[in-house]
């Protein structure tokens, strides 16, 4: 993967911890859901649909 897409992965989305923003790049490619333990907050509905534009503009197909 590039790291132009990790780069605005971890600084587009208002999630702390990049574990949340990864998680979601995972559900997308069927390795995993998306829910986090407490206090590490999931990724949004709205947010899966921006990771997913980012891949596709990143050209990277899971």
């Amino acid at each position: 993967m590039k790291v132009s897409f990790f780069d605005e992965l971890y600084h587009f989305l208002p999630y702390p911890m990049a574990i949340s923003q990864i998680k979601g790049v995972m559900k997308i490619a069927g390795v995993c859901d998306r829910w986090m333990g407490h206090p590490v907050k999931e990724v949004s509905n709205s947010d899966m649909h921006v990771i997913e534009d980012m891949l596709k503009r990143h050209n990277i197909n899971l």
